[in-house]
């Protein structure tokens, strides 16, 4: 099989975040021949970070129209890590430079920018994908369960300390976005229901955003989800307790297992269990390899498929459908003083 050609790669966004996805990306390069080109950000001290990371002088400039305009290399695509005052804006220009975009969480900050990012990036004939890895931990431990139809409950529960750097948005988009965005990966799949009202509550404690909020989504087949998340909390956890008739399980995210149990006779004790664990792989190595295959052979329009990851690539519809359930929860959220 011959070797799939090289990809270089231009990080705009030279943070913690960014430093975080290239020490993955070093190791997953190995196998995906990605390569560091570029780098942007206004601090040039960044950038020598970054250059003693990979062990090499890679060029940076201070924006992307000066990387547009100097750089003499070739990209395939943009990484992007900016803050997040910034992180529309920049996708935007990305794309108007004429490279394909991966993107830290969240793409956009309401379903009016979603939906420009969107419009931008088929006028543009770019592919654009948002880097969500929980659905792929989900995606693994869920596989080839398929539970009764009937109305499910998903209850969420993610808490973390306060970290100021993370402080630049609601806890919505720092936190809650990917449990949405899972939310409605399984809807795709199992046809949960459509959503029959929303409430949400939230308070402003250590930041001038959100920094615990609770939110119930009511379905209209009698089931709800709740996503409750804090970043007050001097514990990390990450579960969803999910039942449907005849059955429960427990997700933890954190701990990578899925404990489930399944009523099999008449009796209240009569349930089978059923324990999975571990990884579907680096994240960000399967967040490039959809990417790759997007760009390459066009989005794939089927269906979802828990069983198949080449099919989990987040879809601009999802991303869409996603900052939809958000714009209704920021616009309905009581604050609690």
């Amino acid at each position: 099989m011959a070797k799939a050609a090289m990809q270089n790669f231009v990080l705009v966004g030279a943070g913690n975040v960014g430093r975080s996805f290239l020490k993955d990306i070093m190791i997953a390069g190995k196998r995906l021949n990605v390569r560091l080109a570029a780098i942007v950000d206004p601090d040039a001290s960044k950038a020598r970070v970054f250059q003693q990371l990979v062990g090499e002088k890679i060029p940076a400039y201070s924006n992307l129209a000066d990387f547009k305009k100097n750089f003499e290399g070739s990209c395939d695509f943009a990484m992007v890590t900016v803050p997040a005052q910034i992180r529309v804006e920049t996708v935007l220009q990305v794309l108007d430079s004429g490279l394909h975009c991966l993107v830290e969480k969240p793409l956009a900050f309401s379903a009016k920018e979603a939906q420009l990012i969107r419009e931008k990036a088929r006028a543009k004939s770019k592919h654009v994908q948002v880097i969500l890895p929980l659905r792929w931990t989900l995606a693994h431990l869920w596989r080839e369960f398929k539970p009764s139809k009937g109305p499910w409950t998903i209850n969420s529960m993610r808490t973390g300390p306060f970290v100021p750097r993370a402080s630049d948005v609601d806890i919505v988009f720092d936190y809650v976005v990917e449990d949405i965005d899972m939310f409605v990966m399984l809807d795709e799949v199992f046809g949960l229901s459509p959503i029959k009202s929303v409430r949400s509550w939230g308070r402003k404690v250590r930041s001038n955003y959100f920094d615990w909020v609770s939110i119930a989504l009511e379905l209209e087949s009698g089931g709800i989800c709740r996503f409750f998340a804090s970043r007050l909390s001097t514990t990390s956890m990450h579960d969803w307790e999910i039942t449907g008739p005849q059955w429960h399980g427990t997700l933890d995210f954190r701990k990578q297992s899925f404990q489930r149990f399944t009523k099999v006779g008449s009796n209240l004790n009569a349930f089978d269990a059923t324990s999975r664990l571990g990884s579907a792989g680096l994240p960000i190595e399967l967040e490039l390899m959809t990417f790759f295959s997007t760009i390459k052979n066009g989005v794939y329009k089927g269906k979802y498929d828990l069983t198949d990851l080449s099919t989990l690539g987040v879809k601009s519809r999802s991303v869409l459908r996603t900052h939809e359930i958000i714009d209704e929860v920021l616009k309905v959220m009581r604050v609690v003083e």
